[in-house]
């Protein structure tokens, strides 16, 4: 899925918000939402050039408002 960064009606069953999210580290950052939304589903991914470590991402507290990476 490809989309311009923005919310598109959140509020609705197929409404969606979409972003990027800064280099956050080894602890918890909390990223809200643009707007409020209904019943928040996150998809992630790292992207990295370091080829040799294994890297893994943390996600929790989802909710209509926030959650923490």
């Amino acid at each position: 899925m490809v989309t311009e960064a923005g919310c598109f009606n959140a509020q609705d069953d197929n409404g969606y918000c979409a972003g990027v999210i800064p280099a956050v580290g080894k602890a918890f950052k909390k990223i809200q939402f643009p707007e409020k939304m209904r019943d928040p589903v996150v998809f992630s991914q790292i992207t990295t050039r370091n080829k040799d470590l294994p890297m893994v991402l943390r996600m929790k507290g989802v909710n209509k408002k926030k959650f923490m990476i």
